[in-house]
């Protein structure tokens, strides 16, 4: 056959064979490095959209949270609000009262100074029959019964609810218009029951506009975002001149789960596109968000690496026929590389770094392939940063470097922890012995308290001091640092009977102290080493309490602050009021006795008898505190607060107070 095209040399079937294989290797190298990366980029896109979809659920959640603590802190912080409107529902049976224009006024006045009002675009209130007596804005609604849609209905028997309005929605024409906006609104609407005793006697109604939102999430996750609701485009992070082809999209976007939508184009440039549905309280989907990401420029890097892997596989092809032996064991060799460079990247190792074994075109393309893996590696950092800070603020610190010196101040509960006779532990241990029981008790006291949000501030010898509430917000950080307690020290129990072969160590026991109040928080020391700590005299207060244990024989103190952010899972009983060393004021401290549903008969009576005593005591009815003391301690026998305030009840019996006594212990140690 190669006698045919006049090759009689071996050295033009060289040539040839050289040609071929070069123009056969660069054309699978070029097949292979687009059919694979380009996989990658379409699997890079879903991924990417999908963490976009994951942050603003994220963000969307917590804002629904603020709604509600919002509108529940000014429902309770208002009774005024929950007296009108139970007067008006009462007006209203009776057919007496205040009419139309005084209702409004009152409900003007109630709410207009209120933050949540100024910053909401919708405002409602309905009486608890439906009927709307207040409007922002507006008086469009007034006296217009809406209690037959569903989601009020919903709202009426008591459920906290959300939906979205948006122009095909029920009373979407009656919303007021608030600042002229040039554009459609989507509102997010919260419905939250009113009540007054066991009765709904009223809704509130309040919407904020979602178009600021895709914006606000693409500056994060750098994801394309759009709202629609009825297939009409509402807000959107993407261009203009996106709108049209957006728009067409819509008509074909059934989103019942997430799920990625064929391509669609517009303008030349190919896109990927996720819907995913929005589901208001009663689980109707109101809406649809679509998440999409320009895949041609994606793909734009690697279309430049394949435009020179075709200039250069040319040039191999023209410089084989003169330098056969030569440049066919240089292009093997680099292509060779190249070859398993991209098997590399499509099994996922991006820390390859091809070496540069040329100064010609394949020594250059060699160099892009590198830039092209670090591009990678650098897109995968951010993907990982996204899974590990889920909260939008910290994105924002993390991805602006705004670290700074400096602090805020915060209510947060500080959690102090110590373990009794340390000292005294410490001298008649080993060094070997004490280093291993430390780093094994901190390790798992540490590992409790991060599992539950907390954060570890220090250690102190054998001391922890944590912190529940900062950077990240946590909503109910008084009932986690309280759970931590409990935790910790049934956890105790069975770190103990591991250190059975030491008696002094098995039996050791942990105190802690719990307060909740303001702090400063932030990082404190210098240009060159800083610390993320808490200081002011809610550190002191935490601090003083865990002592205090060792006074009343307890293992467990916290303040009225923390115990009044408490729920019933908890079973608690006061203590005591105190003055703590350093402090002008007194404040009332509890036990933490244990889980409620954990709780024995006895601890349940001892808590009930021994609050019961303390009012006694604080009304000056020693005799019959006394007796209810004694009950305390034919139930527990060796209370030592039970012993306390009987020892203290016989001395007042003996010598009663002056009038200026309030019941105040005054504690002259730390």
């Amino acid at each position: 056959m190669f006698r045919d095209f006049g090759l009689h040399s071996f050295r033009n079937k060289l040539i040839l064979s050289f040609t071929s294989l070069t123009i056969l290797t660069v054309g699978v190298i070029v097949l292979l490095v687009n059919t694979r990366l380009q996989q990658a980029s379409e699997d890079k896109i879903e991924e990417d959209t999908r963490i976009t979809l994951n942050v603003l659920k994220q963000f969307r959640q917590t804002q629904l949270q603020n709604s509600s603590d919002a509108t529940a802190a000014l429902i309770r912080n208002n009774p005024q609000l929950r007296a009108s409107l139970a007067e008006f529902n009462e007006e209203e049976l009776f057919e007496e009262g205040l009419n139309q224009e005084e209702q409004y006024q009152v409900l003007e006045d109630i709410v207009s100074d209120i933050q949540l009002f100024q910053e909401s675009q919708i405002f409602i209130i309905t009486d608890g029959q439906g009927v709307v007596l207040y409007q922002k804005a507006s008086r469009a609604l007034i006296k217009k019964d809406i209690s037959q849609w569903p989601v009020i209905q919903t709202a009426l028997n008591g459920d906290e609810l959300f939906s979205w309005w948006g122009k095909g929605s029920p009373l979407y024409m009656d919303v007021p218009q608030a600042n002229q906006r040039q554009h459609t609104p989507l509102y997010e609407v919260f419905f939250k029951p009113v009540t007054f005793g066991d009765n709904v006697v009223g809704l509130l109604i309040i919407g904020f506009d979602t178009s600021n939102q895709p914006s606000l999430i693409k500056t994060i996750t750098l994801s394309d975002i759009a709202f629609f609701q009825n297939r009409h485009l509402y807000s959107s992070s993407a261009p203009p001149h996106l709108n049209s082809a957006l728009e067409n999209l819509a008509s074909d976007i059934q989103a019942k789960e997430p799920r990625l939508i064929y391509p669609f184009e517009y303008a030349g440039e190919d896109f990927l596109a996720l819907a995913h549905p929005v589901l208001n309280g009663l689980q109707d989907i109101v809406g649809t968000i679509v998440i999409f990401r320009s895949k041609t420029h994606e793909l734009s890097f690697f279309e430049d690496l394949s435009n020179r892997l075709n200039g250069i596989g040319a040039l191999a092809v023209f410089g084989g026929l003169i330098f056969a032996l030569i440049i066919g064991r240089g292009v093997s060799h680099s292509v060779n590389i190249l070859s398993k460079g991209a098997e590399e990247i499509a099994n996922g190792n991006l820390d390859i770094v091809l070496p540069i074994t040329s100064q010609d075109e394949l020594g250059e393309l060699t160099k892009t392939f590198n830039k092209m893996t670090t591009g990678l590696k650098e897109k995968e950092h951010i993907t990982k940063t996204f899974k590990k800070y889920v909260a939008s603020s910290v994105v924002d610190e993390v991805l602006k470097n705004k670290i700074e010196l400096g602090g805020e101040k915060k209510e947060i509960t500080i959690y102090f922890t110590d373990l009794a006779n340390f000292t005294a532990l410490s001298e008649k241990l080993t060094p070997e012995d004490l280093i291993s029981f430390l780093n094994q008790y901190l390790s798992e006291m540490t590992q409790i308290i991060e599992d539950n949000s907390g954060i570890v501030d220090k250690y102190i010898g054998d001391a922890i001091m944590a912190f529940w509430g900062a950077p990240l917000d946590v909503p109910d950080h008084p009932h986690k640092a309280c759970t931590v307690a409990l935790q910790h020290k049934a956890w105790h129990k069975g770190f103990s009977q591991k250190w059975q072969d030491h008696p002094l160590i098995s039996t050791i026991t942990t105190r802690f102290g719990i307060h909740t109040g303001e702090v400063i928080v932030g990082n404190v020391g210098s240009e060159r080493r800083w610390d993320y700590t808490i200081i002011g005299d809610s550190v002191n207060l935490a601090s003083r309490l865990e002592s205090l244990n060792k006074y009343y024989g307890t293992t467990i103190l916290i303040t009225e602050a923390t115990h009044h952010a408490l729920a019933e899972d908890l079973l608690t009983r006061e203590i005591d009021l105190v003055q703590v060393k350093g402090k002008d004021k007194a404040i009332r401290i509890y036990e933490l006795m244990a889980f409620t549903q954990e709780a024995s008969s006895s601890q349940k009576m001892l808590s009930e008898l021994f609050s019961q005593g303390r009012k006694e005591y604080l009304n000056r009815n020693f005799k019959n505190a006394l007796q209810l003391f004694h009950l305390c301690q034919e139930k527990a026998a060796s209370d030592q607060p039970t012993q306390i305030m009987i020892k203290r009840c016989q001395e007042l019996l003996e010598i009663p107070p002056d009038d200026a006594w309030q019941g105040i212990q005054v504690m002259i140690q730390k």
